[in-house]
């Protein structure tokens, strides 16, 4: 009984013990939390429901992982002394008396209980030291880590510094280039409202040629028609022409007989004439020499009468020949119905010829008369000759007359005719509309000589006139005035281009392009002046061994203003 008594200062030893467990059982709790705490976050940040960073949650786990062990080691020192105080106390209380100790310890079963669970605390608190040591390495480790990291983030910073610094900078320099575009777009709205007319004239003109091969087909029925209706009125005043020659061959033909009457006649009466040579009478010979004389002068008159009216129509003839000689191209289909009426003027001049020559023979004739009537004596054959003469002269007049009068009516149909070919040049020469733009096919390597015309430009969008030759390489230019001409040639081989022009078969150049090495395109644009005829062809500047002309290259030839014709 005495054995299983305790002391009071046993129980007081015995609870100390407890209270020092039961605070090491609360600090280790609050411990066991603050790591469940750090490994809850770092679990939440590998599966992407945190907003931090790796430098940030990697120097967060540093940092609680140093404190946990420093912590951990301060409870592991305070508890090895708050533990060692009691059981130096409790020896030396089993010293005092060792037998009762020993007795208790070996009956009571607490004390067995309590101190195999000191040894598992002992060895527990051995191994948590030996990670705790390998801990401390560990967090020495990444705390190195941490400072290299820090001095990287040190210098990303100061590189960062840097960079925005100079960011800052051109940041700066597009500030001042956008408001130096601001005032230059300023400027360039100002010129624009300055220059709207212009502006707005060359949109009208875009939309002009825009809708200017639909104006063409438009113009090119218009004209088809009018040719149509033309070459019915040619067909009309062709028929007319006919008609007019017709009756003036006929004339010609009574003429004749008339004049061949007229020569039996005086054949006929050639004896009554040798036997006037005998008579005596100077009053009637004077008589008829002055009605002679005024035959004569007369027929001069006729002659010269006849003579202007050929030269009036002759130079109506010519200029109706220079007018289808300067428009010859533009009227093309017109000049088949004009050829067989020029052929008839033709012939009516040969008639007009002849009648001249039928005057000059019956000039010659009245002259002889005039000789053979110096001799006349008998006044009754004198006067029978006077009458059939008088007769004869007077159906000649009335002939001159009729031919006149249908010469008149000739030349004024060949005035109407004259009048409405010039109108129908007039609107043919106003609807000419020239505009080409060609272009290369395909980019092929080619040798091009000096003086050679280049031809490569084989396709073609627009070729209304059809006045460039593809197979020549040459623009013809149908009629006088101002033509805009481009030039762009590319290429990655080095080369010079000219435009060169025929005038009157002289050849200049009138302009230079060129392109590099660098693959840039260099365009040329220039205004020429050309006559109808003058050629506009492109040669190279020097002999080009080899060079591949790209497909982005084109040659562009516009009308851009006709002038007219004066005397139309």
């Amino acid at each position: 009984m005495l054995l299983k008594m305790k002391t009071p200062r046993q129980i007081k030893v015995i609870t100390s013990q407890l209270e020092v467990l039961e605070e090491l059982k609360e600090q280790l709790e609050t411990f066991i939390a603050d790591i469940n705490t750090v490994t809850l976050k770092g679990k939440t940040w590998i599966d992407d429901s945190d907003s931090q960073n790796f430098v940030e949650i990697n120097l967060y786990l540093s940092n609680e992982t140093s404190r946990c062990l420093r912590r951990y080691r301060d409870l592991n020192s305070d508890d090895f002394d708050q533990h060692s105080y009691p059981v130096e106390h409790s020896n030396q209380v089993e010293n005092t008396s060792p037998k009762a100790c020993n007795l208790s310890c070996k009956d009571d079963k607490t004390y067995q209980r309590l101190a195999g669970m000191m040894d598992t605390i002992e060895s527990t608190l051995a191994k948590h030291s030996r990670k705790i040591k390998n801990l401390q390495q560990k967090s020495l480790g990444h705390e190195t880590r941490i400072q290299s990291t820090l001095l990287q983030i040190q210098e990303n910073e100061t590189q960062y510094n840097s960079k925005f610094e100079e960011f800052i900078k051109e940041f700066q320099g597009a500030s001042q280039f956008m408001s130096s575009l601001q005032t230059q777009n300023t400027t360039l709205s100002n010129k624009v409202m300055e220059n709207e007319e212009q502006i707005i004239e060359m949109v009208n003109t875009t939309e002009t040629l825009r809708h200017l091969p639909q104006e063409v087909e438009y113009q090119k029925e218009r004209l088809e028609s009018f040719v149509q209706a033309n070459e019915s009125e040619d067909k009309g005043h062709v028929l007319k022409m006919d008609e007019v020659m017709q009756e003036h061959t006929s004339n010609i033909q009574q003429l004749n007989t008339k004049y061949e009457h007229l020569l039996n006649l005086i054949q006929t009466n050639e004896n009554e004439i040798r036997q006037i040579q005998t008579c005596n009478a100077t009053e009637t010979l004077s008589h008829i020499k002055q009605k002679l004389t005024k035959h004569e002068e007369d027929l001069e008159r006729i002659e010269i009468n006849h003579k202007e009216m050929s030269d009036t129509n002759r130079k109506k003839m010519d200029d109706i020949n220079a007018k289808l000689q300067a428009h010859s191209e533009t009227t093309s289909n017109l000049q088949i119905n004009f050829e067989s009426l020029q052929s008839q003027l033709n012939n009516l001049k040969d008639d007009f010829k002849h009648t001249d020559s039928l005057t000059e023979s019956l000039k010659t004739n009245m002259t002889e008369i005039k000789d053979q009537l110096s001799n006349y004596k008998s006044d009754s054959q004198i006067l029978n000759l006077e009458s059939s003469f008088f007769e004869v002269t007077s159906e000649l007049y009335k002939e001159l007359d009729v031919v006149k009068n249908k010469m008149s009516t000739v030349e004024s149909q060949v005035l109407n005719l004259s009048g409405g070919y010039a109108e129908l040049l007039k609107i043919s020469s106003q609807d000419v509309t020239v505009a080409c733009r060609l272009w290369i096919r395909n980019s092929e390597e080619i040798h091009l000589n000096k003086d050679t015309i280049v031809t490569c430009f084989n396709g073609h969008d627009l070729n209304i006139g059809k006045c460039y030759n593809k197979t020549t390489g040459i623009f013809t230019a149908p009629c006088k005035g101002l033509y805009l001409c481009s030039l762009m040639m590319g290429s990655e081989d080095w080369a010079r281009f000219n435009i060169h022009v025929r005038k009157n078969g002289r050849e200049s150049v009138r302009g230079t392009t060129h392109t590099n090495s660098t693959g840039a395109v260099a365009c040329l644009v220039t205004v020429l002046e050309l006559d109808q005829g003058d050629e506009v062809y492109i040669k190279p500047a020097n002999d080009v061994a080899k060079i591949k002309i790209n497909i982005f290259s084109y040659f562009v030839v516009v009308l851009l203003q006709q002038n007219r014709l004066e005397h139309l």
